[in-house]
């Protein structure tokens, strides 16, 4: 047994070795999971979806002042509702050198400063000290249920102790027509 132990270890038997071990794992990993149930009855979802990009600098002053940075607008169908999710980016560039700076992200629909906020929520886009430049960072949200009609989707952020430079961003939106 020592002698095995010590026996020197070729380059083949390694990639033999990790692939058993993986194939054993995934498949133990795999029978073990619970069996998943769809969210929507089969046949019942009808998909929509809309791109929205820009590049153009927009200064979000500091003061938590929103600001649209970003908008798209969706149809959902006379008669159907919907559940929207909206993925999407911005790239900020820092407006202090120093200093603390604190950028907000959130979606809202059909009003940037009152309408239905999407969850979850507000992010924290960019709270560094110094803030960094051109940081791409991630907006996502999801809203159930907005009725049928023409809506605009808000892209907002709020700027705290100094002013962010949104540059770069994009919204994939998603919807569930029902």
């Amino acid at each position: 047994m020592k002698k095995a132990l010590n026996a020197p270890v070729k380059f083949w038997q390694l990639i033999v070795v990790s692939v058993l071990v993986a194939v054993l794992t995934s498949t133990a990993t795999v029978s073990a999971a619970p069996h998943l149930v769809g969210v929507w009855p089969v046949g019942s979802v009808r998909m929509s979806g809309v791109f929205g990009t820009d590049t153009n600098s927009i200064t979000v002053p500091k003061g938590y002042t929103p600001t649209v940075i970003l908008e798209r607008t969706v149809t959902v169908p006379a008669g159907k509702s919907a559940d929207i999710a909206v993925i999407g980016m911005v790239n900020f560039q820092g407006g202090a050198t120093t200093g603390n700076i604190y950028c907000f992200g959130r979606y809202r629909l059909d009003n940037s400063s009152g309408g239905s906020i999407f969850k979850p929520g507000s992010y924290i886009l960019e709270g560094f000290n110094p803030p960094p430049n051109n940081l791409s960072v991630p907006l996502n949200g999801y809203l159930q249920n907005v009725s049928a009609g023409n809506h605009t989707i808000y892209m907002v952020a709020e700027a705290g102790y100094a002013d962010c430079i949104a540059q770069s961003r994009s919204m994939i939106i998603l919807m569930n027509v029902h």
